[in-house]
Formats: structure tokens, sequence, C-alpha cells
């Protein structure tokens, strides 16, 4: 997985206006977007001035295919009026995650619920070697996670 996480100041009185904005691109982009997995806007308790966004999508290649979209860029120059200055953007790789945000009474989606077996068998993939290290004794547990804590570059 792959995303990017903002800082941002918006104007006065347009944080309404940018959480507006948010649920547009959520009515009107999402499903257009391969790869969107989530959007999260948070207000800092100590910076309320503030709002920080994060967003996660499959992989780097889909993040930046919708980086990279002029559609998108039209919604982000109306989103960029709506702040004081550029966001402060932090892009990279998700090296964890946990969780699915449901509301209270909502299912999950078939593709969601797909979603969530696939990340549960890849990371049982993953760290199979680190149990079977615990199980048989042959390494502490640390040293077990510390043996399957790699990623392999290229391709075989």
């Amino acid at each position: 997985m792959y995303g990017t996480i903002a800082r941002m100041r918006p104007k006065p009185g347009q944080t309404k206006a940018i959480v507006a904005m948010m649920e547009e691109w959520e009515r009107t982009r999402r499903s257009k977007i391969k790869g969107a997995v989530a959007t999260y806007v948070y207000k800092p308790d100590r910076k309320p001035d503030e709002l920080v966004m994060a967003v996660v999508f499959q992989d780097k290649k889909t993040y930046r295919a919708n980086a990279d979209d002029p559609e998108q860029d039209k919604w982000y120059q109306r989103f960029r009026a709506l702040l004081q200055a550029d966001p402060e953007w932090e892009d990279g790789e998700i090296i964890f995650r946990h969780g699915m945000a449901l509301m209270t009474g909502e299912q999950p989606s078939l593709a969601q619920a797909a979603a969530m077996i696939d990340v549960a068998v890849e990371a049982g993939d993953r760290f199979y070697p680190a149990f079977d290290f615990l199980v048989r004794g042959s390494k502490s547990p640390q040293d077990a996670i510390a043996a399957c804590m790699f990623e392999t570059v290229g391709e075989a």
C-alpha cells in the first residue's frame, strides 16, 4: 500500500467547505479511481487551525495514476483555494495497517471483504516463518520477527 499525509491550514471559516469537498470526492471521484482505499481528515487537538489528511492507495502505481489525472488536478485546484498555503505533503509506502473503518451497522462490500482476506493471507504468508521459528523454539520472538522483516528488490 502507498499513500500520502498532508498538513494543511484552512482559510478562516473554510473547514466545513473542505469537508464538503472531501465528501464530493468520495461521491464523484472515488468510484473512478482504481486502487483508492481510504481517506481520513483529522483536526489535531493541539493545533485546531490545522488539518491532517491521510490518503491510502493500493500501491504506488495507482497513487501516481490518481495524482497525474487531469480531473484530479481540477478537483485539487478547487480544494487548494480553500487553504492558506500549499499543504506539506509526505508520500510513502504504508508498512503497517490494521482494520477497516465501517460505521455502526454497515457491512463490508464483497470487494472489501476480499481485500481483507487478501491482506490476511499476505500477512500470514509473510510471517509464517516467524511462527515456525517460534513454535519450534529455534529463535526468540524478536529474532523470529527480525528474520521476516525484509523486502525483496527486483524480480527472480
